[in-house]
């Protein structure tokens, strides 16, 4: 009843009481989520009573079916197709607003104004957008005021005759002088142009681009210094972690392989990294010029060098029982069995 209710105040462009109608809704314990929702359902079947071919398509009784048809024949399809998105909008806004009951009122205002007059500006749609001129249009000086002088002359075949001094003689002229007067600034009156003169905007293009090569001169310089500057093992188990850190969400798999990979500094320059595979392989020499790049640029070192190899058969070892895992964790920290005597822990 609400809304077909809430349909006749659109169709009438009546925005307050859809408002109050909302608000008698509300007051009776319903959720707006569930209100809009079931708005946008109304909408549809409207939709569906619009046309005899998907009326079989409405179940519901055949008293409420008869309203639905009554109802539809009000309503254009324009109107239907706008309400229907407009509350399937505001049904999936409505979780993320901060505000929930403005945003069904807003959605309520909108619905109530898509049959309102075309030429009320923005009726039922998004404001109209005016733009401003940027630039204000170029004006000569207006005339100031108690100066009379003759307009500009019609042009015409006609000759005309000029007095001067008393004299009277024919003239050919193109023009007919009509007699008639307006006011002119006087040229001191004139609003003076301001000038600029070049010199004084500032640096020269020329001195711009010397002072950039000056720039990237002190750069490459500060670049040559630093690029091949020594590092540690730490030093680089320390920037290879922090690389995997920033490493995308999109790589997370190869993040997690990658955390327990331990680099092994080989020479002063090159780093080895032992994989358990082939696929890993693949993946860390696709990666190669990303992790260099990364590695030389935090370490200033512009040779470092990474050599990827599938580890022997000798060197991968299979934890295959608890006791193993705790040997294993003892050898990397021998405090764990510290801590296992101190608690009289037991492996098992």
């Amino acid at each position: 009843e609400y809304y077909f209710r809430l349909v006749d105040h659109f169709l009438a462009n009546d925005v307050p009481p859809c408002m109050l109608l909302f608000n008698e809704v509300l007051s009776k314990g319903f959720d707006g989520g569930n209100f809009i929702s079931g708005l946008a359902n109304h909408m549809r079947q409207l939709l569906v009573a619009k046309d005899d071919c998907t009326l079989p398509l409405l179940e519901v009784s055949e008293s409420s079916r008869q309203r639905y048809r009554e109802q539809a024949a009000k309503c254009s399809t324009r109107f239907i197709y706008r309400a229907i998105r407009l509350c399937n909008d505001c049904d999936q806004a409505y979780r993320q607003s901060h505000n929930k009951r403005l945003q069904v009122e807003i959605c309520l205002i909108q619905c109530a104004q898509i049959t309102s007059e075309d030429d009320v500006p923005g009726a039922g749609r998004c404001p109209v957008k005016i733009l401003k001129p940027i630039f204000s249009p170029v004006t000569q000086a207006q005339p100031a005021l108690g100066t009379t002088v003759p307009k500009t002359p019609i042009v015409s075949d006609r000759n005309i005759t000029a007095k001067a001094g008393g004299n009277t003689e024919a003239r050919p002229y193109s023009t007919n002088v009509a007699r008639q007067s307006m006011t002119i600034a006087e040229p001191g009156d004139a609003r003076r142009i301001a000038t600029i003169k070049l010199g004084h905007l500032g640096p020269s293009i020329k001195s711009a681009q010397a002072n950039n090569a000056q720039l990237e001169h002190n750069a490459a310089s500060s670049t040559t210094i630093a690029e091949n500057k020594p590092f540690t093992q730490e030093e680089i188990t320390h920037h290879w972690h922090a690389y995997v850190e920033r490493m995308p969400t999109e790589r997370r798999a190869m993040a997690m392989r990658m955390r327990t990979m331990m680099p092994k500094l080989v020479n002063n320059t090159t780093f080895e990294i032992i994989v358990n595979n082939p696929q890993v392989s693949q993946y860390l020499q696709n990666m190669k010029d990303s992790i260099l790049n990364e590695l030389r640029k935090s370490l200033h070192n512009s040779q470092i060098q990474m050599i990827v190899r599938i580890a022997e058969a000798q060197e991968v070892q299979h934890i295959t029982s608890k006791p193993a895992l705790y040997k294993k964790m003892v050898a990397k920290n021998p405090n764990i069995q510290r801590l296992a005597e101190l608690l009289n822990l037991e492996i098992c």
